[in-house]
């Protein structure tokens, strides 16, 4: 499974950490702005590894709340349903692309 460690956004390196603790705080990922990093959750509450498709759409998920902040559009960033629509649809743009 591909797990990118970074990515950059205005010059600025965002981490990505791979976790199996999140849980407890009822995300399965999290954009931490202050830090420049991504946490995402790898494992459901049984212990299994979630999936690439739902790993990836938990990237986009957080990116896109990474983008809007860079971007200072804090009332989006804010709107969780515009930013798993958002993600959801670069997910699939991702996957279908040819």
């Amino acid at each position: 499974m591909y797990k990118p460690k970074h990515f950059q956004i205005f010059g600025q390196k965002i981490k990505i950490n791979y976790r199996k603790d999140m849980l407890g705080q009822g995300a399965l990922g999290m954009y931490v702005h202050d830090s420049k990093r991504i946490d995402i959750q790898t494992h459901d509450v049984e212990g299994k590894e979630i999936d690439e498709d739902m790993l990836t759409q938990i990237l986009r998920h957080e990116q896109t709340h990474c983008i809007l902040s860079y971007l200072s559009l804090h009332e989006l960033n804010m709107d969780e349903k515009f930013v798993d629509n958002f993600a959801l649809c670069w997910h699939q743009i991702d996957k279908t692309m040819r």
